[in-house]
C-alpha cells in the first residue's frame, strides 16, 4: 500500500472521557465510481473509523472562512488519485474529514491514503487557526483514502473468507497514515536506521525499539502484540484481519496523539480475534506434521486411509506473510495433554516465536523475540520437557550470523520464561548458528538437548544432558563428536539438521541427523543408548544409514519424527533440501533391529514440483 507524505496533528493530554472528542467525517462526495453506494459500505467504513478513535482524544477548533479569510483543501482526489482543490469548506470542531472513493490501484495496492494539504490567505489570527489546529501545533483538516475498485472486499462485520481482501483491516491502516504513521515529519523524526525509536513504541515493544519495513512507512512485515497482527504493516494477507493493536496507538502517542488507557488486544469483534481458533482450524494430534510453505505460512498434513499426506485444516502465517521460512515443532507446551504448535521465524524475520494452543487455536504467551533486535537472521526450533514438569519446553538457536547459543523458554506460568541460556558450540566465533533437536536420550524423563553446527561448520554435535540444563550449567554426557562416519564426510563444512525420537522401542531416544545445505540427502540413525556410552561406536556402527532422496542431490535433507500412521509408534518424516522441488519421504518403524529398522514408504510433492529456495522444513 503506498503511502503519500503529508503532515499530521499532535494533541495535548486530556482526562478520560466517556465520549472521545475525536470525531471522523467521512465524505462520499468525490465517490465518482459509486464504490460507497451500497449503504452498506459505509456503516462499514464508519464504524472502522469510530472504533479507531474511541481511544483518541483533543480538541479542534472549528475551520469557518468569512470575510477575507480564505482556505482551499489540497488532496489526491480518492476516485481519480489526481491532485484536488476544494475550496473555503468548513470544517467543525473536534472533526477530521476524510474524502473516500475508490479507483483502480497498482498492483499489490489496496488502498491509498494519507492526510492532506492545503493554502490560505488572511489576517494572522486565521492563517495561526489553519496552520496549527489542534493544541500540540499542526495542522490537520483530514485528508482522503482511495480504496482499489475491484477486489474482493469483505464488508461484513466477520472475519474474511480465504481469497478476500478485509474491507475493516484496509479502512484503518489508511486511516492511520492519515493521522501520521509512516507520512508525518513527527513520525520520521524518531527512525533511526531500520528502527522506530519513539518511546511509548519502545515500551510497548518489550524494551525494544520498533524495527521497519525497508519503506521506513512500515512497521516489519510479521509485528504483532500479545499475538494479534499489528495494523501498519506494509501487506495484509487475504482471509485475515488485522485492527489497531497497542503497539499501533503507541506508535500515534509517540508523535503527539494521546490515546486512553491501552488494552491487552483489540477491543471489539470487529477487530482481530485471538482468542478464538482461526478460520479453518483443525485440532492439533499427534499424528499431524506440519511443514512450511512459501510465504511464511504452514500447512498441517495427515495420513489418510490410502497412506497419503493429505492437507487437513487451513493455511496458517504465524508471523503475517513473509518470503521468509517458519520452522515449526509439535509438543504440549500448555501442558494440557494435547499437542499444540510452536513456530519460529526464519533469516530475515528476526528471532520471532510463537506458539499456539492445539485445541483452540488461541495464542500461548504472545510472538516475541528470542534474541536482541538486531539479530534478523531467523531460529531453528524444537519442543520436549527440558525441566519435567509437565510443560513441553521451547528450544531455539539462531541461523546463519549468530552464535552457537542455546536459549530455552518455559511456558509453564502461561508466558514465556527462559530457564537456560549458553552456548551449545564450543567456538565463540562461529557465526554459522546452530540446529537444536530435544529428547530424552537415556531414559531419565528430561528431554536432553542434541546441539549440531549450522552452515560453514562441521558435522560436529554436542549433547547435553536434559536434568542439568536448567541449573546454569549444563553438562554433557560425552565429548563433541562428528554425527558422519570416514574422512570424506567428516570434512563437510554445510553443518547438519537434527531430529530426535524413539524408532526402536527402548525408551530411549534416537538421533537422526540429516546433511545440511549443499550436501547430499543424507540420512544418519544413530542408536540413543549407544550414543550417550559411546559416540564413536554409534557413528561407526549407525541403527541406520541411507540417501532420503537422490544421491545426487546437493540441498541436505530436513528430518522430523511422528507417529504418522497412527500405530503408536514413531515414524521417521524427512523433507527436501534448497533449491529442490519439496518432497516429503516417511520410513516407518518397522523393526527394531539395528541397519534395517527403517521401511521406506510413500513419496509426495505437497506443493508441486516448483523448487523452494529455502527447501521444506518439517515440524
Amino acid at each position: 500500500m503506498r503511502r503519500r507524505s503529508r503532515s499530521v496533528l499532535a494533541v495535548e493530554s486530556l482526562d478520560n472521557r466517556l465520549v472521545p472528542a475525536v470525531s471522523l467525517q467521512f465524505d462520499y462526495s468525490l465517490d465518482a465510481n459509486g464504490f460507497f453506494a451500497d449503504a452498506s459500505r459505509r456503516t462499514a467504513l464508519e464504524q472502522a473509523g469510530a472504533e479507531l478513535v474511541s481511544r483518541l482524544d483533543t480538541d479542534f477548533a472549528a475551520i469557518a472562512p468569512a470575510g477575507g479569510n480564505t482556505w482551499s483543501l489540497l488532496l489526491n482526489n480518492p476516485s481519480s488519485g489526481e491532485q484536488t482543490e476544494i475550496k473555503n469548506p468548513t470544517v467543525p470542531a473536534d472533526t477530521i474529514v476524510v474524502y473516500v472513493g475508490a479507483y483502480n490501484l497498482d498492483a499489490a495496492e489496496a488502498g491509498e491514503g494519507g492526510f492532506g494539504g492545503y493554502k490560505a490567505g488572511g489576517d494572522s489570527d486565521w492563517l495561526n487557526l489553519v496552520k496549527t489546529r489542534g493544541a500540540a501545533g499542526f495542522s490537520l483538516w483530514g485528508g482522503s483514502i482511495a480504496f482499489d475498485l475491484d477486489l474482493n472486499w469483505n464488508f461484513s462485520a466477520n472475519a474474511p473468507a480465504r481469497g478476500q481482501t478485509d474491507f475493516y483491516t484496509v479502512a484503518t491502516h489508511e486511516l492511520g497514515h492519515l493521522l501520521g504513521i509512516g507520512t508525518a515529519p513527527q513520525y520520521f523524526n524518531l527512525v533511526s536506521g531500520n528502527t522506530f525509536t519513539g518511546a511509548n513504541a519502545t515500551a510497548a515493544n518489550g524494551g525494544d525499539p520498533l524495527r521497519l519495513s525497508t519503506d521506513h512507512s512500515h512497521l516489519v512485515q510479521g509485528t504483532q502484540d500479545h499475538g494479534a497482527e499489528a495494523s501498519l504493516q506494509p501487506r495484509i494477507v487475504s482471509g485475515k484481519r488485522y485492527g489497531f493493536t497497542n503497539i499501533d496507538y503507541a506508535v500515534l502517542q509517540d508523535i503527539g496523539w494521546t490515546a486512553s488507557e491501552t488494552a491487552t488486544s483489540p477491543p471489539t469483534a470487529t477487530a482481530p480475534i485471538t482468542s478464538a481458533a482461526p478460520a479453518g482450524w483443525t485440532t492439533v494430534t499427534s499424528d499431524l506434521v506440519a511443514l512450511s510453505q512459501p510465504g511464511g505460512s504452514v500447512q498441517l498434513f495427515r495420513q489418510n486411509a490410502a497412506n497419503q499426506l493429505v492437507p487437513v485444516g487451513a493455511v496458517y502465517s504465524p508471523f503475517g506473510e513473509t518470503a521468509s521460512a517458519v520452522r515449526s515443532a509439535i509438543a504440549d507446551v500448555t501442558g494440557d495433554g494435547n499437542p499444540d504448535l510452536v513456530f519460529a521465524a526464519g533469516p530475515g524475520a528476526g528471532s520471532q516465536v510463537r506458539v499456539i494452543d492445539g485445541q483452540t487455536g488461541a495464542p500461548v504467551g504472545g510472538t516475541f523475540s528470542a534474541f536482541e533486535s538486531s539479530y534478523t537472521g531467523g531460529l531453528f526450533v524444537t519442543a520436549a520437557d527440558v525441566d519435567r514438569d509437565g510443560h513441553a519446553d521451547v528450544v531455539v538457536t539462531p541461523d546463519q550470523g549468530g552464535g552457537g547459543r542455546v536459549v530455552v523458554f518455559s511456558f509453564a506460568t502461561g508466558e514465556p520464561k527462559v530457564i537456560a541460556n549458553f552456548f551449545g558450540i564450543d567456538d565463540m566465533q562461529f557465526r554459522g548458528g546452530a540446529r537444536v533437536a530435544a529428547e530424552d536420550i537415556n531414559g531419565d524423563g528430561a528431554a536432553d538437548l542434541i546441539v549440531g553446527a549450522g552452515f560453514g561448520g562441521g558435522p560436529r554435535v554436542a549433547i547435553f544432558d536434559g536434568s542439568t540444563v536448567a541449573t546454569g550449567t549444563p553438562k554433557k554426557f560425552v565429548n563433541d563428536f562428528f554425527a558422519f562416519s570416514g574422512p570424506d564426510l567428516a570434512g563437510l563444512r554445510n553443518g547438519i539438521y537434527i531430529a530426535a525420537g524413539d524408532l526402536n522401542g527402548d525408551g530411549k531416544a534416537e538421533v537422526i541427523f540429516g546433511g545440511g545445505p549443499g550436501g547430499g540427502p543424507r540420512i544418519t540413525v544413530l542408536d540413543g543408548a549407544t550414543l550417550t556410552q559411546n559416540p564413536v561406536a554409534a557413528v561407526a556402527s549407525p541403527w541406520a544409514n541411507f540417501f532420503a532422496f537422490d544421491a545426487a542431490q546437493r540441498g541436505g535433507v530436513r528430518p522430523a519424527v511422528r507417529d504418522v500412521d497412527r500405530d503408536g509408534r514413531l515414524d521417521l518424516v524427512v523433507g527436501s533440501g534448497e533449491q529442490l522441488p519439496a518432497a516429503i519421504r516417511v520410513y516407518t518403524a518397522a523393526n527394531g533391529t539395528p541397519g534395517n529398522g527403517l521401511q521406506a514408504g510413500y513419496y509426495t510433492e505437497p506443493f508441486g514440483d516448483t523448487p523452494i529456495a529455502d527447501g521444506i522444513y518439517v515440524g
